[in-house]
């Protein structure tokens, strides 16, 4: 075995065992159906926080569906919720349970004819495509998914900063409307926190202090 090939077994250990321990931070996944290898690279280099997957053992894994392609035999059997081959088959089951499932529009097979073709022929694959989006099949540009998902990605990071300062505000507690502080009223408080909020001529005994300081808990004058 060579330098290189040890170098990648230990990487893979290495990753391995920080994924288990939660260590390194899990990317959300992308499940591709009718794209090639050379579109997933595409996809991998547009959606960074994403890892795109080509096969799935569990669908509850995935957080999106994306389908890059569609023909006219498929947007048939999806309109109709019928599992004719094993695409169809996972497509119906991400409906099923309740996957966000993203359509690329501009690879749609059909729209390909729009000016060719026979216009009561050509909505009979419109409504088709209508009944696919009514079952929560999102119809967009790359571009647009794109921004879809930035925005919800942008709201988890906003939720998970809100949820932060809420939980620091709850550690905090207000003393502000005593003007002297002793520790025993420090040692009624029953819940958990790590500083408190006094006026600025509040006046903390020295046996308060003490109690602040063996708890390492700070003091904040507004």
């Amino acid at each position: 075995m060579n330098v290189d090939n040890i170098i990648e077994l230990v990487t893979k250990e290495v990753l391995k065992r920080l994924k288990k321990e939660g260590l390194m931070e899990k990317r959300k996944k992308i499940l591709l159906f009718n794209g090639d290898e050379e579109y997933k690279v595409f996809l991998e280099r547009k959606l960074k926080n994403y890892e795109i997957l080509t096969k799935v053992e569990d669908l509850e894994e995935i957080e999106y569906i994306m389908i890059a392609s569609i023909d006219n035999k498929l947007l048939y059997n999806l309109s109709i919720g019928k599992e004719e081959d094993e695409t169809s088959k996972i497509l119906i089951q991400g409906i099923f349970g309740g996957k966000k499932i993203f359509l690329l529009k501009e690879n749609i097979f059909y729209r390909k004819f729009k000016e060719t073709c026979n216009e009561n022929f050509y909505r009979l694959f419109e409504k088709q495509e209508e009944k696919i989006k009514s079952y929560g099949v999102v119809v967009k540009s790359l571009e647009e998914i794109e921004a879809i998902l930035e925005k919800k990605e942008n709201l988890v990071r906003e939720s998970i900063e809100t949820e932060k300062i809420q939980e620091k505000a709850s550690k905090e507690i207000d003393f502000t409307k005593k003007k002297v502080i002793n520790q025993f009223e420090l040692k009624d408080i029953r819940e958990e926190i790590d500083c408190i909020l006094v006026d600025k001529k509040s006046i903390l005994t020295p046996l308060a202090k003490d109690y602040l300081r063996e708890r390492n808990m700070s003091v904040k004058r507004v």
